[in-house]
């Protein structure tokens, strides 16, 4: 079912990750215009994260400052019922990860038509200048192989400049941007991207493609990932096999040195030494590609159905005329309860008593003898002249139904007023299997789910049965103000991607997720690893 998102109707999901979702869509306007796009869209939890707002802008304004055939085109951007959306040009073909997809290696003539086409891209991006003439140098900080899309015309296109950023603008010290296995030395360090970091993973993506596999191999932590990427790589031609050192062998040297000033001078230049060294086998030899590894079509690949509409794409049908009559009786019938509950005495009121013509007693007392028979029994029996009790004389508002007077004693057969009512588990957890699971830092030994009652917060621990450091930490606190909901906070060493309910929730750490009464699952996924904890929250009674 197609669905509606402003003048954009979104057909099928190509992608979707932590932070968004990306959808195959078509702009429609007035007149018959049809322009089929592809349209990035963030998840409300990213755009209220604080600055989101400013880097989204940024990274819009950076990429439609761009104008090149081998640069994905940006056509709109803006804020539509709570999510930030981007309007991309359509690449109809794979990215360069699915082509390396199991090691597979491509020929030196596929490789280096590949990187003629980046370095074109890169040398427009790097030497960009403004309407005024100004340079407006963009260095993109994040050139990957699932950054790199190839049409099924042969034509290599550069994605997501996501975390690009100007020359003329400071980078914030210290901020380490792009993947560990292709960034640069300097980029690793903290330092700000520069053209020759942006050669420099391109010179890693080439090195992939030739040998089969990551010069920079997966770590299982961020320290050793780093120490990786600062180190580099010693010698990249002994990793090519022996028919290719001679041709790329120095190109990829030059390329992947440690020193920013060692290497090539500007992306032109890269592509020159590139074309020159080795013959790069045209955009025919990719469309070939492209189309043998789509199995003998260049079309794209199937998508999965959109989820449910954010606005239905067709209009509804006006209603009939028979449904103004029931809207009429519904209207009726409502009004006459509200008048009948209106003029209707409320259960339990008592009638003001009867106006008495009794003696007053300064200051405002009514004052009636009582019997000792009528102390005793508390009936009224003949005035005398025994003991005197003094009430005081109210005065009521015209209209106000006197409350029943509360008694002095409290019936020990009834619950005393204020007491606590019994209180129910407001919360029950379910571990992982194979996992271990502790509460507030104790491991439980029992068998099935845990029930807890209602407390201030819990702290929720899993890890694998055979570690003994937690991995996974859950932290849930009752939310003031809503019945029976709680607050969710996430983290996980190393990151892990989070789903609440089978919807992407983005990467841990997360905090203020609000999980109202029902039953819920949380997935927390990364690398193969995959772990599900199921809660069953409780309203409160």
């Amino acid at each position: 079912m197609a669905t509606r998102f402003g003048d954009y109707r979104l057909l099928r999901r190509i992608a979707a990750g932590g932070m968004g979702e990306v959808f195959l869509a078509v702009l429609e306007r007035g007149g018959g215009f049809h322009k089929p796009v592809a349209l990035k869209t963030m998840l409300p939890g990213c755009c209220r994260r604080p600055g989101f707002s400013e880097r989204f802008e940024s990274e819009a304004a950076i990429a439609a400052m761009l104008n090149h055939a081998n640069i994905v085109q940006i056509f709109d951007h803006g804020y539509l019922q709570e999510r930030a959306y981007l309007a991309m040009e359509l690449v109809e073909g794979p990215d360069l990860a699915t082509l390396l997809a199991g090691g597979r290696r491509l020929q030196p003539s596929l490789v280096a038509e590949i990187g003629v086409q980046v370095c074109r891209g890169l040398a427009h991006a790097h030497e960009r200048r403004d309407l005024s003439g100004r340079t407006r140098a963009v260095v993109h900080g994040d050139v990957s192989p699932g950054n790199i899309l190839v049409s099924r015309e042969g034509q290599v296109k550069l994605a997501d400049f996501g975390i690009a950023c100007l020359l003329d603008q400071e980078s914030s010290p210290g901020l380490i941007t792009g993947k560990f296995s292709y960034m640069s030395p300097e980029q690793a360090r903290g330092e700000p991207p520069r053209p020759a970091s942006d050669l420099y993973s391109l010179g890693l993506v080439l090195a992939e493609a030739l040998c089969g596999h990551k010069l920079l191999a997966e770590c299982d932590s961020t320290e050793l990932a780093l120490e990786q990427a600062r180190r580099g790589v010693t010698d990249p031609g002994s990793v090519l096999p022996e028919g290719l050192r001679a041709s790329w062998g120095a190109i990829l040297s030059r390329a992947l040195h440690p020193e920013a000033g060692r290497r090539f001078a500007s992306a032109a230049e890269m592509c020159r030494e590139i074309a020159a060294t080795c013959s790069p086998g045209g955009p025919e030899g990719l469309a070939e590609l492209v189309t043998a590894s789509s199995g003998g079509t260049a079309s794209l690949r199937p998508y999965e159905a959109t989820e449910a509409a954010i606005n239905p794409l067709a209009e509804a049908p006006p209603p009939a005329r028979w449904r103004y009559g029931l809207l009429g009786l519904f209207v009726l019938f409502w009004a006459s309860a509200g008048l009948w509950w209106w003029l209707h005495p409320r259960p339990g009121a008592v009638p003001p008593p009867p106006r008495r013509d009794t003696p007053r007693a300064p200051g405002g007392l009514a004052v009636r003898p009582l019997t000792a028979a009528t102390a005793a029994t508390g009936r009224e029996g003949p005035h005398t002249a025994s003991p005197v009790v003094v009430r005081r004389h109210i005065r009521r508002r015209p209209g106000k139904t006197p409350q029943p007077r509360q008694p002095s004693a409290v019936d020990s057969t009834q619950p005393a007023a204020g007491a606590p009512p019994a209180r129910t588990p407001l919360l029950q957890v379910e571990p992982a299997p194979g996992w271990s699971l502790a509460v507030d830092h104790r491991p439980l030994t029992a068998a099935g789910p845990a029930r807890l009652g209602e407390r201030r917060h819990y702290l929720i621990e899993l890890h694998p049965q055979d570690a003994v450091r937690p991995a996974i930490a859950v932290r849930l606190i009752p939310s003031p103000g809503r019945s029976g909901s709680w607050k969710l906070a996430v983290r996980a060493r190393p990151w892990m991607n989070l789903a609440i309910n089978g919807r992407p929730a983005g990467q841990t750490p997360r905090a203020g997720l609000l999980l109202h009464p029902g039953r819920h699952r949380l997935t927390l996924e990364r690398d193969g690893t995959r772990v599900s904890l199921r809660l069953h929250i409780r309203g409160r009674s």
